[in-house]
């Protein structure tokens, strides 16, 4: 299977969040003023979990480097 590109994904996850909001603006009759606030908690609640992610990659990225030091320094 051929991966894609990273911004082809981006922009195709853009494209459906976009379908997404228009389909629950529609469903619910909301104008966009309304929902501006569930949308500032959802960006506060995906902004901690990329932090979240980010220390996970650092630390896993520090612990690969501290074993493999350890491993050249034991050679």
């Amino acid at each position: 299977m051929e991966q894609k590109n990273i911004i082809l994904e981006m922009d195709e996850a853009k494209q459906e969040l976009v379908q997404c909001v228009n389909d629950v603006l529609q469903k619910h009759g909301l104008n966009c003023y309304l929902i501006e606030p569930m949308f500032a908690e959802l960006y506060a609640q995906v902004k901690a979990s990329a932090r979240n992610e980010l220390e996970q990659a650092r630390a896993q990225m520090a612990e690969r480097n501290a074993t493999q030091t350890a491993k050249d320094g034991a050679e």
